[in-house]
């Protein structure tokens, strides 16, 4: 009986050690992948339009890193299409962490903003990188007018 029970102990603290082994490999495990969440705010509006929502996805999710897309929409010159052309420079200046690495949240006008970029990248257009499409995992768009205002 003494044995079985010492066999049992020595059975248990093996199990002990190799769980808590495995635990702390998830916790203090390094991201496989940062998935990089972009806000695009709408017109008349700053990468203050979103508040704290940037640094409290970044506290709350794991692996996650935000980044405001700012455009001058103000600027009477500008046109949507030009604010998705400077959107594709800013996607390709994000490192790549694989596919599926970058989600959109945006509001009203930079619902636009978006879809343009996804509609002009996926025919082809000049000015944007076709090869971007497959890093996009998620669409948000808030208070979009995509039937005009």
């Amino acid at each position: 009986m003494y044995r079985v029970v010492l066999c049992y102990i020595w059975h248990m603290k093996k199990i002990t050690f190799l769980s808590l082994i495995l635990i702390s490999q998830i916790i203090f495990a390094e991201c496989e992948q940062v998935k990089n969440i972009i806000l695009i705010h709408g017109i008349g509006g700053s990468a203050r339009a979103f508040g704290k929502m940037g640094p409290a996805l970044e506290k709350s999710l794991d692996c996650v890193k935000y980044h405001n897309y700012e455009y001058k929409t103000k600027d009477s010159n500008a046109k949507v299409i030009d604010f998705a052309q400077q959107l594709n420079t800013m996607i390709e200046g994000i490192p790549s962490s694989g596919e599926k690495d970058i989600s959109f949240v945006m509001h009203s006008q930079g619902g636009l903003v978006g879809m343009s970029w996804m509609y002009h990248a996926f025919v082809g257009a000049e000015g944007f990188n076709r090869n971007l499409l497959k890093r996009v995992d998620k669409y948000v768009s808030l208070s979009t007018p995509f039937w005009g205002s």
